[in-house]
C-alpha cells in the first residue's frame, strides 16, 4: 500500500500531462511549476522501470505504455473524482 501511495500523486500528474498534452499546460492545472511537473514525472518513470512520454520537435508525445498508462489512469480518475 506504501508503494501505491508514493505514485498516486506522480501518477495524478501524468494524468494531468496526458490530458492536456503538455507539461506547462498541466503545471498550470495544478498551480505548480513545470519543473516539478517534470520531477513527478521522472519519479514515475522510475518506479514504473519505464518511458512514458517524449518531447520532439517541441511537441509531448506519449509512448505506447504511456499512451495505456493514460487511458486506463483517466478512467480510474473520472471514477474516483464521480
Amino acid at each position: 500500500m506504501h508503494k501505491l501511495r508514493n505514485i498516486l500523486g506522480p501518477l495524478r500528474v501524468f494524468d494531468a500531462v496526458a490530458r492536456t498534452g503538455g507539461v506547462t499546460r498541466a503545471a498550470e492545472i495544478l498551480c505548480v511549476t513545470p519543473g516539478a511537473v517534470s520531477q513527478q514525472l521522472k519519479h514515475l518513470e522510475a518506479a514504473l522501470g519505464g518511458e512514458l512520454c517524449r518531447k520532439e520537435g517541441g511537441e509531448l508525445d506519449l509512448t505506447d505504455v504511456g499512451r495505456q498508462l493514460a487511458r486506463r489512469a483517466a478512467d480510474a480518475f473520472d471514477r474516483i473524482d464521480n
